[in-house]
């Protein structure tokens, strides 16, 4: 993956890339950076060394006569925005929000949001529902999202191209289960991303971003350009970052990468160095290392994956525990975390917090629907009836696919995918006497719960991945062994292990506990 060289480069103050490290404080860091910039520092707030440096380094130059905060989701663009003076030209945006208003500049027309517009879309080539059209229809809009997020393919103003050899890079890539199905997909997608242009009264959520690159629309340019999580973005998002800042600040942890599989480039702030650096403006590097979430013992336990990480002179000590399952039963409360490598361990879980009357939900409402759709594939065979049969479908489907994606050289990250799939599903089939109850069980268990800060109601289960961004006194980590998951391996793939690791090990305040069979127990 490659990224173009910044199109706005003049003389100025420098770019500017900030490593912060987990619970650093990053956003309030450049939320006052924003302040000092525009000559209203909060009254009373003293930073830590690293701040005042960078906070120095922020207000170099000419005053820029337009800001633009870039935040990873909507609650932290709130915060900025209640922070920082209401002034003509400073703001602060998700990149969707951002990508959207330069879309309805550049259209000048009345826009519809349609967040299903990408399935609606198919379902205008796949024209009868069966199991086996659903499944073609859900690989097809992943497939099509991720095109998107990375810039792949090309669109001459009638037709897009990607050839055979860049969809199943995408495919492997980002781990697709096409059923058998990569003819029919492959031969979709194409359409469905010229007719996504085409169709440009009615946009999704990935539209905002990805058809104003694709159209050449003009981006407003900010004077400063400043982005939160700079190690999440995709290649469509950089684009858009290069093309309407003229001095750019990028914040992030390349340590915190672990989005490679949502279409996320995994060097992100390495290219984006690289490429500030080669500016006229030139860039600078700076660092946020003391950590105010993460007590001392934690840091220590961390440091062998992230070595800069350091805790507060006034951190206390905090705990690190092990407990076996029953244990953690009979322990953990209402706002703890319960996180792990995969979701399977965390059904079972589930099951057991709940039928002792403890409130408990798994993050990811998608997942669910990813787990319904393989019942209703499974469910759809006419000698499938009973909970029973379901399982023996499973294990059958299972058997097929590590076979055949097994002979992909890219198979790691599919493999895994497949594998926690139908692990889910066997543990949501125990105790159900009825498909039926099996489905409903999957639809009561997963829900969405965002990192917005606001206040949660019971156990909260969560894959590591679903949890960046989240913080509890008490995290319990179920399965250690999994990080490193054993079929990451290619080099991009042990890379985001290590770093799902150190998230994992990074969330919580005081207590982190560690779940172990009484075997493990036994031999300590």
């Amino acid at each position: 993956m490659t990224w173009k060289k910044i199109k706005n480069g003049r003389s100025g103050a420098p770019h500017g890339i900030v490593s912060a490290r987990a619970g650093t404080g990053k956003t309030f860091t450049m939320i006052e950076g924003i302040n000092r910039v525009l000559g209203t520092p909060t009254s009373g707030v003293v930073g830590t060394d690293e701040q005042e440096s960078i906070w120095s380094f922020m207000a170099q130059g000419d005053a820029p006569a337009t800001i633009t905060m870039i935040a990873f989701n909507r609650a932290i663009a709130a915060e900025a925005k209640s922070k920082i003076p209401t002034r003509e030209g400073v703001t602060a945006s998700t990149f969707n929000s951002f990508g959207f208003k330069t879309y309805l500049r550049g259209t000048r027309g009345k826009v519809k949001l349609e967040k299903f517009k990408v399935r609606n879309l198919i379902d205008e080539f796949l024209t009868t529902d069966t199991s086996q059209n659903r499944a073609i229809a859900a690989a097809t809009a992943n497939i099509v999202g991720k095109a998107k997020a990375t810039l792949t393919g090309n669109w001459d103003g009638t037709t897009y191209t990607i050839d055979r050899d860049e969809l199943r890079l995408l495919q492997a890539r980002f781990a697709v289960d096409c059923n058998g199905h990569e003819g029919a997909i492959f031969e979709l997608v194409p359409r469905v991303l010229a007719r996504c242009i085409e169709m440009r009264d009615v946009i999704d959520f990935d539209d905002q971003i990805w058809l104003p690159h694709i159209l050449g629309m003009a981006y407003p340019m900010s004077d400063l350009l400043i982005v939160d999580e700079a190690q999440d973005m995709n290649r469509c998002q950089a684009e858009t970052l290069l093309r309407a800042g003229r001095r750019i600040i990028a914040v992030g942890d390349e340590f915190q990468a672990i989005y490679g599989f949502r279409g996320a480039d995994t060097q992100s702030m390495e290219r984006l160095e690289s490429l500030l650096s080669d500016d006229p403006r030139g860039c600078e590097v700076y660092s946020l290392t003391a950590t105010r979430r993460c007590p001392a013992s934690h840091v220590e336990l961390v440091q062998p994956l992230v070595g800069d990480i350091t805790a507060m002179a006034e951190a206390p000590d905090g705990r690190i525990d092990e407990v076996d399952l029953d244990g953690m039963m009979s322990g953990v409360r209402s706002g703890d975390m319960v996180l792990c490598r995969t979701n399977a361990p965390l059904v079972s879980a589930a099951f057991r917090l709940i039928s002792k009357g403890v409130k408990a939900v798994i993050q990811g409402r998608d997942i669910g629907d990813g787990l319904l759709r393989l019942v209703d594939k499974l469910a759809d065979n006419p000698v499938v009836s009973t909970v029973a049969d379901l399982g023996a479908a499973l294990d059958d489907y299972g058997a097929k696919e590590f076979t055949r994606l097994s002979k992909s050289r890219h198979s790691g990250a599919l493999l895994q995918s497949m594998q926690d799939r139908c692990d889910c599903i066997r543990a949501l089939c125990h105790g159900r006497d009825s498909i039926d109850a099996v489905r409903i069980w999957i639809r009561d268990v997963f829900a969405d719960v965002f990192p917005d800060g606001k206040p949660r109601v019971g156990v909260l289960l969560s894959s590591v991945h679903r949890a960046k961004g989240l913080e509890s006194d008490t995290v319990y980590i179920l399965n250690r062994e999994l990080m490193p998951h054993p079929m990451a391996k290619l080099e991009w793939e042990r890379a985001q292990e290590k770093n799902i690791e150190y998230v994992a090990k990074t969330r919580s305040r005081d207590r982190l506990v560690f779940v172990v069979d009484e075997k493990e127990m036994e031999d300590e």
